[in-house]
């Protein structure tokens, strides 16, 4: 089939989104992660379907979706991380004060690092893996889960410890102060946690979505965008109540990242106990 091309389109995404990031991100702050998921997949989808066209599959039409077949709930849940990366500057932008300069800065870094070039890059091997039946799904994630945990531990130990030198070097110059640094470094260590179970809900989330037609994944696929907004809606009624938009904002952060985690777990033991449900 067309595994392969999808792998290399999947690599190209995330580079050329990460090098949109790193040039933008001066400029256009959070909407650097916009312009980057508009125009990453538009080049690579370019390219890719100049290659699939000329491979045509056995019924002689290419392989590709149309707008209107776009399925709502995969588009959430494909990009469950960068939801709540703008609904959370939405949530702390509530405490009318500088924090929302903090979090983007750090939003950025945390989404550019750890889910661009590390959750895509792992993602993309369950591309030359079939799907066909159990078996094939848990033997497809062992070399992806093992290659994330390495490269999310490398990671967390850098941010975590390093953060701050990271910041330093891309953001202090001009009005942007080494108190600004302290200060963005601190949020950068609220989103390290969270983001390794997002690390692992993007690399667990390829299967189900390449597979959505079976009813177990649906369904899955439906409760993620059933999480995210009441995750949503429950921190903002607690903000709003609280006053504290600040813990509002850490429980948005972890809140649907275990929960999601958690959801694709439990959906993959069910299918794998169960064999091939439809």
């Amino acid at each position: 089939g067309n595994f392969k091309s999808y792998s290399v389109q999947s690599l190209s995404t995330s580079l050329i989104a990460f090098i949109c990031l790193i040039i933008l991100i001066r400029s256009l702050g959070m909407y650097a992660i916009l312009v980057s998921l508009i125009i990453s997949p538009t080049i690579s989808t370019f390219f890719l379907k100049k290659k699939i066209n000329l491979n045509p599959d056995s019924t002689g039409q290419a392989p590709l979706l149309s707008l209107n077949e776009l399925d709502w709930s995969a588009f959430f849940a494909m990009n469950h991380v960068a939801f709540v990366g703008f609904s959370g500057k939405f949530l702390i932008s509530l405490e009318n004060s500088n924090n929302v300069n903090y979090y983007q800065y750090s939003f950025v870094i945390i989404y550019s690092f750890m889910m661009i070039m590390v959750a895509n890059l792992s993602s993309i091997t369950l591309y030359n893996s079939s799907l066909d039946n159990h078996k094939s799904l848990l033997k497809s994630l062992k070399f992806p889960l093992l290659m994330n945990t390495i490269s999310v531990i490398f990671l967390v130990i850098i941010f975590y410890f390093c953060g701050d030198i990271i910041i330093k070097l891309l953001f202090e110059r001009g009005k942007f102060t080494h108190q600004d640094t302290n200060n963005t470094f601190q949020f950068l260590k609220y989103f390290v946690f969270p983001f390794i179970f997002f690390s692992y809900t993007q690399l667990l989330l390829q299967p189900i979505l390449a597979k959505k037609e079976i009813l177990l994944f649906k369904r899955t696929i439906k409760l993620i965008t059933i999480i995210l907004i009441s995750s949503l809606l429950g921190c903002i009624t607690y903000g709003m109540i609280s006053k504290d938009f600040l813990t509002s904002l850490i429980t948005f952060l972890y809140l649907p990242s275990i929960t999601i985690f958690i959801c694709l777990i439990s959906t993959i033991i069910i299918y794998i106990r169960n064999g091939n449900i439809k």
